[in-house]
């Protein structure tokens, strides 16, 4: 056993030197499926998506760093809505269970994004084609993840997730169609063992790029004619991301629990952040979450408040509430509900 864990350790170190190797390149604005990286979890968003080392999530721990889950002793259920900018509509899932004959934790998880109708726009015609033509955008993501402790103090997790992204049928450049692909999340979690301070890593959304099958019409006028080509999509790669965090309580008690964390994040598409965030849990009862986000303009603040019903007979209920503030947009807003038992 030790000397599996080792291989282990080892493999994941390695995955996380190829995540810095990759994204030392200057690739700015190049990622696609960025749903993949809005942040799911009131919980998490509401301290400002400091979360790499802050498990108790439940079956949420999964979008965040999955070595979580195996800090896990019931079954855990979560969906959560996501009012995002611009009418666009998320859904988020999870499901978790601890096996013992696997010797860890398994989860399920399902994001759901809908865009809504909107309407084609061309080069030409900015504020909408003629003919008055809509169409919508989907993107799905299905994981399965797994996760065990491999001493009293260290964990590990990863999942592996089919990705879709698909287009509508837009007659006006003559192209339907969508991108498929597999990706993979990698995550460690240790206890320190000085009080609770505690220290993760986690490299999410590993995997090759995705390119949109079919071919569209290119349009565009040579002098007063115009020229239609056909024309393939390239490719794009996926919004990979390197994140290690720190997360330490110094105030616990069985009435009383403060939280403090911070995330260093390292997208492959845009420059480092630094996350921070805190949680105030009074009587095990009632949450009260703040954070911010450092050198991401137009973000923030984020504030969040959670509500954890014990079950007279069986369970808990847990719900969440996260805003996050968008400059110049909509403010976003998260709603979820979790069950334990």
């Amino acid at each position: 056993m030790r000397r599996l864990s080792a291989w282990i350790v080892i493999v994941l170190l390695g995955i996380c030197a190829t995540c810095g190797e990759v994204m030392a390149v200057d690739n700015t604005g190049t990622a696609g499926a960025l749903f993949l990286r809005l942040g799911y979890g009131p919980r998490q968003v509401g301290m400002g998506g400091a979360a790499v080392a802050t498990p108790g999530g439940g079956a949420a721990s999964v979008f965040w760093n999955a070595a979580g889950l195996a800090q896990m002793w019931q079954r855990s259920v979560w969906l959560c809505d996501t009012e995002y900018i611009a009418g666009i509509r998320v859904t988020s899932f999870a499901y978790a269970q601890a096996v013992d004959r696997l010797g860890g934790t398994v989860a399920l998880s399902v994001i759901s994004l809908s865009s809504g109708s909107m309407q084609v726009t061309t080069a030409n015609e900015i504020n909408g084609v003629a003919s008055g033509e809509e169409f919508s955008w989907s993107d799905l993501a299905i994981g399965i993840s797994y996760a065990r402790n491999l001493t009293d103090r260290f964990s590990v997790g990863g999942t592996a997730k089919y990705i879709r992204e698909g287009v509508g049928s837009i007659s006006a450049i003559g192209y339907s169609g969508s991108a498929q692909g597999v990706a993979f999340d990698f995550g460690t979690l240790y206890h320190t063992g000085f009080r609770s301070l505690r220290f993760g890593v986690s490299a999410t959304n590993f995997g090759p790029s995705l390119t949109f099958g079919g071919d569209y019409l290119d349009k565009y006028y040579v002098g007063s004619a115009q020229v239609a080509d056909s024309k393939s999509l390239g490719d794009y790669d996926l919004p990979l991301m390197f994140q290690a965090g720190i997360a330490y309580d110094p105030m616990m008690s069985s009435s009383q629990k403060l939280t403090v964390a911070m995330d260093f994040t390292h997208p492959n598409d845009a420059p480092e952040r630094l996350h921070v965030g805190t949680e105030y849990v009074l009587r095990r009862v009632l949450a009260l979450r703040a954070g911010g986000i450092l050198n991401w303009e137009g973000r923030g603040p984020f504030f969040g408040i959670g509500l954890n019903i014990p079950g007279r007979i069986r369970g808990d209920l847990r719900l969440d509430y996260a805003y996050s503030g968008v400059e110049a947009l909509e403010d976003i807003h998260q709603l979820s509900i979790a069950y334990s038992w």
